[in-house]
């Protein structure tokens, strides 16, 4: 799939979702609507598995590294039941990924869904109420 293919792609899911597509410095994702007003942005890109198969990555920004103890963040990973805590380029962020050949769009809608949901309840763990991304 080349760029403007996952254009398309992201943009068909965006309005899948009720959700508008968001592209930062290049990087494009979805601004997922969710309850009581809050909103979390998810990043998609495509990426291979070991055995050269082609996945969907999806991550969404939770807070700065720095306002935080990494370690603490880290540790929700044992009781995060949807995608998996990390730290990229000094933001913690919630990152999952999913194989292209297996999805069809409404999986696909609901993973993206339970990614910034799960994002969203980590953010409200580490840095409080506010809605940061």
């Amino acid at each position: 799939m080349d760029s403007a293919e996952f254009r398309g792609f992201v943009e068909r899911l965006g309005k899948a979702m009720n959700a508008a597509v968001v592209d930062d410095k290049g990087e494009l994702g979805l601004d997922v609507p969710l309850d009581d007003g809050r909103h979390q942005h998810v990043f998609l890109g495509l990426v291979k598995d070991a055995l050269d198969r082609p996945l969907l990555a999806a991550y969404a920004n939770i807070g700065d590294s720095d306002d935080i103890d990494p370690m603490a963040a880290l540790e929700l990973n044992s009781t995060t039941p949807y995608g998996a805590v990390a730290i990229l380029d000094g933001r913690v962020i919630m990152r999952r990924t999913e194989r292209l050949s297996s999805l069809d769009p409404e999986s696909l809608a609901e993973s993206i869904q339970l990614l910034a949901l799960n994002a969203d309840l980590i953010e409200q763990t580490l840095y409080g109420r506010r809605d940061r991304f």
